[in-house]
């Protein structure tokens, strides 16, 4: 009777009799405690026996009272574990505010973080506690993926942001102006390409088929690290710059060499460098760096149009934040 009382009343304290027919008092509490742990119980027993204690003890009981006891003694006794009982309680409401205070604050966390490893942006809490707080995925390799959204249409950040979520292990970035950039975990179960194409797919799932105009998603190469993670974001960028493309997506290694003419890796180390004078803001080096270009283009013996492209080409992906 007791055990079923117990399903049904969720009492906070029990006071258990040892001796009953049939179950005993110390096989109903195991019983009792599976079902709900946080019960509390106080034993009474006519029986002073160490075997009874140990027994007790070993299934939680707070304490024991022999018979025949004293008001004053049952009182203490009851008062003592009830006491333990209310600071337990408020050690709960306490802790349920923090995770649900963690819980709203972690968005903001995410968002912090992703612009701290794309950016490289100084805060007072430092990047390693706030990684920490997110639990990040266990994974080898992630990616960039950078969200090109049409003009206007920056209502749209929270449906991505939730088709991301669906699509698998991701942070969600800072929307600036139209670019949007997220920070993918790779699936060991899927090529980098698959799982790529379905995040892809599930974004561009949000338009009808007939307003996809504006929409464009750059991926970048996978790497090993969250500390080289700006170079695979600096590689979505550049694989937004053609969003005229039928598919709304393309892959960094997919992208034409802007030039032919220069060696390949001299080539991403001038588009790191126009990267981070755009991020930083340093515009007169941003002027030098596409005067730099156009001169380039001459040498080249390549026409304005030609040489117009380019420019065009490297400023795209940056014009919804002027």
């Amino acid at each position: 009777m007791a055990v079923q009382m117990a399903k049904e009343l969720h009492p906070d304290l029990i006071l258990m009799d040892i001796q009953m027919p049939g179950m005993n008092g110390l096989e109903a509490i195991k019983l009792i405690s599976e079902d709900d742990p946080d019960i509390k119980f106080i034993m009474i027993t006519a029986f002073d026996t160490f075997d009874y204690a140990r027994q007790a003890i070993k299934l939680g009981v707070k304490d024991y009272l022999l018979k025949p006891s004293k008001i004053t003694e049952i009182e203490a006794t009851v008062g003592k574990v009830l006491e333990e009982i209310e600071e337990e309680r408020k050690f709960r409401a306490l802790t349920k505010l923090q995770k649900d205070a963690l819980q709203r604050a972690l968005p903001v966390i995410e968002t912090d973080v992703v612009t701290q490893l794309l950016f490289d942006h100084v805060h007072e809490v430092h990047l390693d506690m706030l990684v920490e707080m997110l639990e990040i995925p266990s994974t080898d390799e992630q990616f960039v993926m950078s969200i090109l959204l049409p003009e206007g249409h920056e209502h749209l950040y929270t449906p991505v942001k939730e088709k991301v979520r669906q699509a698998g292990n991701a942070w969600v970035g800072a929307l600036y102006g139209r670019q949007l950039p997220i920070i993918v975990f790779r699936e060991k179960q899927q090529s980098f390409r698959s799982q790529s194409i379905s995040i892809a797919g599930e974004i561009l799932s949000l338009p009808k088929k007939a307003s996809l105009e504006g929409w464009f998603i750059g991926i970048g190469n996978a790497c090993g690290s969250l500390q080289t993670i700006r170079q695979s974001y600096q590689e979505s960028l550049i694989a937004t710059m053609d969003s005229t493309l039928p598919v709304k997506y393309r892959f960094y290694s997919d992208v034409p060499a802007l030039s032919t003419g220069e060696d390949l890796q001299l080539t991403k180390e001038r588009e790191k460098q126009f990267f981070d004078q755009v991020r930083l803001g340093k515009w007169d080096q941003v002027s030098l760096s596409i005067m730099e270009m156009i001169q380039r283009c001459e040498r080249e013996r390549e026409g304005v149009v030609q040489a117009q492209q380019r420019v065009l080409q490297m400023m795209d992906c940056f014009t919804g934040n002027e």
